[in-house]
């Protein structure tokens, strides 16, 4: 089976897969292809009978997901937006930017005039490089449909030049960095309509969900500390939230079809996964369905048979898990390359193992464990409340005001006594602290999946 993928710089891929295989082997494909790791941050999205957009699941079979017509039309989208430092490969960020720049277009994200100059300039020199007349007022245009003004473009034209000589991927990473400061950055939208019939645009982010008029005016916010639960039937979606003063609101969401409504209840149990817990528990990614024969077989033979199964959720890797897998993948392969070089042994001999260099390598490694992922310089002592995340050091914590893993609001930081690598070594007599409260900091699940 041939599946005709749609990148988000509109490069169509072909991939062939098998006519029997899941969403996750044709996603592997196209970005082993791209030479992306991070494939935890993608998605496969299709059409629906409605022109809806819906995400893939990728733990399921293509075939039951998608209309019989070949070749299968999909479109690689990101699905989990994360903070530009997080990461760690060009490709990964090249996309996450394309993506971006739709959702510009589209409206959802909004700039201020000095950050739409700012932009301009940045994918200019992104794509052709130094100032060239003609590429300023291009990206422009892509963005807000229309030419600059006079002043504007004069604006634009003197920051472009101020980038003379900066490389794409060093612009690519700015621009990305400044679009990730905006309101609506990693938002996922969805179109329902209210219980009185108008057309509103649910977004579900890291923080929460998102209430909004057709044109993204805001409407109402619900964290997720406030949502209780989140059920779907048939073509609505109840989610039942906590006021302030206690009592329960239920929010009614009617969508055009039963694919949308189950695409909103995704996304709420999904992200929330992904960006608020620790790690994705079982009851989410065990939760399944089953067809009428599957159901059958179930019942009249064993009911661990695998058929007819549908799983409801595809995340796997909280936003954590992502970006220590990614450096664990990163590190080995950079191993890998290493001993594919040829190495000099005693001939009819097992081959002489460096002891230095493998304590060097370890040392290495344990260096970069407990040293801070924002400065690369101190080793890490602190912890975002009410979080728990411990990933840097005290001076780069306090001047972030959001948690870099989980993108929650930082109430304070905590300090934590990890032990250092001198001390792991043996260089050094560990410290020997009186208060058991300051051994360490204990690292618990803040959230649950939704049922």
């Amino acid at each position: 089976m041939f599946c005709h993928i749609t990148r988000p710089d509109c490069v169509v891929m072909e991939v062939e897969v098998d006519p029997r295989a899941n969403g996750e082997d044709c996603l592997n494909k196209v970005c082993q292809r791209l030479g992306i790791i991070e494939v935890d941050y993608f998605g496969l999205q299709f059409t629906g009978t409605k022109g809806e957009s819906l995400w893939l699941n990728l733990r399921n079979r293509i075939s039951q997901q998608v209309d019989s017509v070949l070749p299968c039309k999909l479109k690689l989208r990101v699905k989990f937006f994360v903070e530009p430092h997080l990461i760690l490969q060009e490709q990964t960020r090249h996309l996450f930017l394309m993506h971006v720049k739709e959702e510009l277009v589209q409206g959802s994200l909004r700039l201020d005039l000095d950050q739409a100059v700012e932009l301009c300039a940045l994918l200019a020199q992104a794509e052709f490089g130094d100032y060239n007349q003609n590429t300023v007022e291009y990206f422009y245009t892509q963005i807000y449909g229309e030419g600059p003004n006079p002043n504007t473009m004069n604006s634009i034209i003197a920051r472009h030049k101020d980038l003379e000589g900066l490389s794409q991927a060093s612009a690519e990473y700015q621009a990305l960095q400044l679009v990730s400061s905006l309101e609506n950055y990693g938002v996922e939208w969805h179109w329902a309509r209210d219980t009185e019939g108008h057309r509103v645009a649910i977004g579900v982010g890291p923080e929460g969900l998102l209430i909004c008029k057709e044109d993204f005016t805001p409407i109402n916010r619900f964290i997720y500390p406030a949502i209780q639960m989140a059920t779907q039937s048939g073509k609505n979606v109840y989610v039942t939230i906590t006021k302030d003063d206690g009592d329960s609101l239920v929010l009614l969401l009617k969508f055009i079809t039963t694919s949308a409504a189950s695409g909103l209840y995704r996304a709420i149990t999904e992200i929330h996964a992904f960006y608020r817990c620790d790690t994705v528990t079982s009851a989410v990614m065990m939760q399944y369905s089953r067809d009428f024969k599957g159901h059958l077989a179930s019942l009249f033979l064993n009911e661990s048979i695998d058929l007819g199964k549908k799983y409801i959720f595809d995340v796997q890797r909280t936003s954590k898990e992502v970006y220590d897998r990614a450096r664990r993948t990163l590190f080995s392969a950079g191993l890998k390359k290493d001993a594919q070089q040829p190495c000099l042994s005693v001939p009819d001999r097992t081959p002489v193992v460096d002891e230095e260099e493998v304590c060097r390598e370890q040392l290495q490694r344990l260096q970069e464990a407990l040293t801070c992922v924002l400065c690369c310089e101190a080793e890490i002592d602190s912890a975002f409340c009410p979080c728990g995340h411990v990933i840097c050091c005290r001076n780069c914590a306090s001047q972030l005001q959001h948690c870099p893993v989980c993108r929650l609001e930082v109430d304070r930081i905590q300090h934590v006594y990890l032990p250092t690598c001198r001390s792991l070594l043996g260089l050094v007599e560990p410290r020997k602290d009186t208060d058991a409260g300051h051994t360490g900091l204990d690292h618990r699940n803040i959230s649950e999946g939704y049922r």
